[in-house]
């Protein structure tokens, strides 16, 4: 949830799912794509026109698990949308909290299944050749990496991966076949987009700046929690209390652990013949424990 009371933030699973996988608000997660592919200088991408998400947001679904598997759930680093655009081309996107490690193994070789995925399958529904290749069906794969910590060492914000042929300097091998995109939402980046920047607000906070466009206004009112719906409501308070109860346990693990050490450090002050207020004074033990430790 944002600091700021009733608000979800985006990178979290519900947030992220709901803004950008929802039945019906396709327009949300194109203008999105859009926004980013406006930054690409070599423009290899023509603007989208139309796509389809191919693992829409079903709180139906997650409203099934208990307190705890909603709570897992929620609490994912990385979270995926799958589009497909009107003329078969895959768009990944997946959402990365935190630094992990072999993350860039895991998203080139998810990149790359997505791209294997539309291997033998037919897009060009006006052929009736059934001989066409197999190969005819692979069609380019974007994947769209939003991360919420600084993976690059460099001040740019956004980054476009693609293959390149580094002896003569070009792009061969019709390069929109795979393309790496990064962008990071905590940077500061003079050289973005208004609107990326509008995006990199809304990221952090789940909110819209007044003069931000439309469509990252109507998700910032998606993300108040005064909007969401019974079903949505039920699993954000019981990832709420799974929450809480964790944070019980770990406190209790925590004082605990603390406890044992005050004792360990009270039995060496013993031994070292200290006097009994002042061990209570430098371990916080009840001067009656202490005593009780003296004599076993």
């Amino acid at each position: 949830m944002s600091k700021k009371s009733g608000r979800l933030l985006p990178t979290t699973a519900l947030g992220f799912v709901k803004a950008f996988a929802t039945e019906g608000k396709e327009h949300l997660p194109l203008a999105f794509i859009n926004d980013v592919l406006v930054n690409d200088v070599k423009k290899f991408r023509k603007k989208v026109k139309k796509l389809k998400v191919g693992n829409p947001y079903n709180i139906i679904e997650v409203n099934k698990l208990s307190e705890e598997g909603i709570l897992k759930y929620l609490m994912n680093t990385e979270l995926d949308l799958y589009c497909i655009t009107d003329d078969g081309q895959s768009f990944c996107a997946e959402l990365q909290n935190r630094r992990e490690e072999y993350y860039e193994e895991r998203i080139f070789h998810n990149t790359i299944l997505k791209y294997q995925a539309n291997y033998a399958r037919i897009y060009d529904t006006k052929s009736d050749d059934d001989s066409q290749s197999k190969y005819a069906s692979l069609m380019p794969t974007v994947s769209l990496n939003i991360l919420g910590y600084d993976h690059f060492d460099t001040s740019e914000a956004i980054h476009f991966f693609r293959l390149y042929d580094v002896m003569n300097q070009k792009y061969p091998l019709k390069a929109n076949r795979y393309i790496e995109i990064f962008f990071e939402f905590k940077k500061d980046d003079e050289r973005l987009s208004t609107n990326l920047k509008h995006w990199q607000h809304f990221f952090q906070t789940g909110e819209a700046l007044p003069e931000a466009p439309n469509y990252i206004k109507e998700l910032s009112t998606m993300m108040e929690i005064a909007n969401l719906t019974q079903e949505e409501r039920r699993v954000y308070e019981a990832s709420l209390n799974a929450k809480y109860k964790r944070m019980n346990r770990e406190m209790y693990v925590e004082k605990r652990g603390e406890k044992k050490k005050a004792i360990e450090m009270a039995k060496a002050a013993l031994e070292n013949k200290l006097p009994t207020d002042l061990i209570s004074k430098l371990t916080g033990l009840p001067t009656n424990v202490i005593s009780s430790l003296e004599t076993n």
